[in-house]
C-alpha cells in the first residue's frame, strides 16, 4: 500500500470433492508457472520450466491457500470443516467444488428428518448450510452446481436451468450461468 506496508494474502480454503488434491495442485502450478500440466506430471521440463514450477510452488506455499479433499462430505462435516478453517486458520474465503448429492448428504438429511429427500431438497439443504457457514464466520463462499438439462431447450438460458433452481436460487447472493453461447446470443454479439 502507499505506506509501504506489506499486505498478507487473504487465506482461502479450497474444498475439492471429485478431483484429488494433487490434481488441483498441478492445475494451480501450471497456471502460476505457465508450464503445461503434462510437463509437470511427467517431469518432462523444457528450458526454464522446472525453475518456473519451483517458483510457482514457493508462491503457492506462501499464498495462504489450503486444499481440503472431502469426497464423502455431509452437510454437518462440511459446516464443521469450514468453521474450523475460519477459526483456526483465519480463512476468509472458501471455494467449494461443488453443491451436489453425493449420497452421504441425502442419507444424513433423511436420518435427521425421517423423510426420503428429493434431489432439489438435498441441493437446497447444502446451499442453506453453506449460506449459514458464510454468515456465521463472516466469510465469502464461492461454489457451483450443475444444470438440470433445461438449458438444452432454452434459446437463452435462465436460472431455471440450475439444478434445484427454485429454492436454491433464492439463497444465492449472485449467480452466473456459464455455457457456450447459443444461436441468439451469437447473433446479439454480432
Amino acid at each position: 500500500n502507499s505506506e509501504g506496508e506489506i499486505r498478507q494474502p487473504r487465506k482461502v480454503l479450497f474444498i475439492v470433492t471429485e478431483m484429488d488434491k494433487e490434481e488441483l495442485q498441478t492445475i494451480m502450478l501450471a497456471y502460476l508457472s505457465g508450464v503445461d500440466e503434462d510437463h509437470i506430471m511427467n517431469n518432462t521440463y523444457e528450458g526454464d520450466e522446472e525453475e518456473r514450477v519451483d517458483k510457482a510452488n514457493e508462491i503457492l506455499l506462501e499464498s495462504g491457500i489450503y486444499i481440503l479433499d472431502m469426497p464423502e462430505f455431509t452437510v454437518d462435516s462440511l459446516s464443521e470443516r469450514i468453521d474450523e478453517y475460519a477459526k483456526m486458520y483465519n480463512v476468509k474465503n472458501v471455494i467449494f467444488d461443488y453443491i451436489q448429492n453425493n449420497g452421504f448428504v441425502a442419507k444424513e438429511i433423511q436420518a435427521k428428518t425421517k423423510i426420503p429427500q428429493r434431489e432439489d431438497m438435498v441441493l437446497l439443504q447444502m446451499t442453506e448450510s453453506l449460506k449459514q457457514a458464510q454468515r456465521r464466520n463472516h466469510i465469502g463462499i464461492l461454489s457451483s452446481v450443475q444444470t438440470n438439462g433445461q438449458e438444452e431447450t432454452m434459446e437463452i438460458p435462465t436460472v431455471s436451468c440450475i439444478a434445484g433452481s427454485k429454492g436454491l436460487v433464492r439463497k444465492l447472493d449472485g449467480c452466473i450461468i456459464m455455457l457456450p453461447p447459443k444461436r441468439l446470443e451469437k447473433q446479439a454479439i454480432e
